[in-house]
C-alpha cells in the first residue's frame, strides 16, 4: 500500500487518559531528568510503536523509552490491526519504510490516529513551530 494519507484517525479506538502512565513512559522520562528540577510534566501527545523483536517503545516531546512488554502495552499493536481491519501496523520491522506508522495518543481526550513513521516522529518530538526557512 502507498503511503498517501498522512493522518489516519482512529474514531473507533481510544486508550484511556492516563495510558502513559499506565505502561511506564511518565515513569521513564520523569526519570531521566534531573531530580533538582520541577516535577516532571508529561507533553499532552505521546507515541507508541514496537521495534525490533515486538519491544514496545513510547516517545514524546522530550525523548523515547523503551517499555515493559507486559499488559496493557502487550497487545496494543494487535488492537490497532484490528481497528484497522489489518491495513495499518505500529510495528516498525516492516520491511518498507512506507508501511510503517506511528500510533499518536491525545492524553487530554484518550483520542488516537495513525501517522507515517517519519512525520509522527517529527510531530512528537517537536519543541515548537517547525517553519521552513
Amino acid at each position: 500500500m502507498a503511503n498517501s494519507c498522512y493522518l489516519i484517525v482512529l474514531t473507533k479506538f481510544r486508550l484511556p487518559k492516563d495510558y502513559a502512565w499506565q505502561v511506564g513512559l511518565a515513569y521513564a522520562m520523569a526519570n531521566s531528568f534531573d531530580a533538582s528540577l520541577p516535577p516532571y510534566r508529561l507533553p499532552r501527545f505521546c507515541g507508541y510503536y514496537f521495534g525490533r523483536n515486538a519491544q514496545p517503545i513510547g516517545l514524546c516531546r522530550d525523548g523515547c523509552a523503551e517499555l515493559p512488554l507486559k499488559e496493557p502495552i502487550a497487545y496494543l499493536s494487535v488492537h490497532v490491526w484490528r481497528a484497522t481491519n489489518g491495513e495499518f501496523s505500529i510495528v516498525s520491522d516492516a520491511k518498507d519504510k512506507n508501511e510503517r506508522y506511528l500510533l499518536v495518543h491525545d492524553n487530554w481526550s484518550g483520542s488516537c490516529w495513525l501517522q507515517p513513521f517519519d512525520l509522527g516522529f517529527r510531530f512528537l518530538t517537536a519543541k515548537g513551530p517547525d517553519f521552513p526557512p
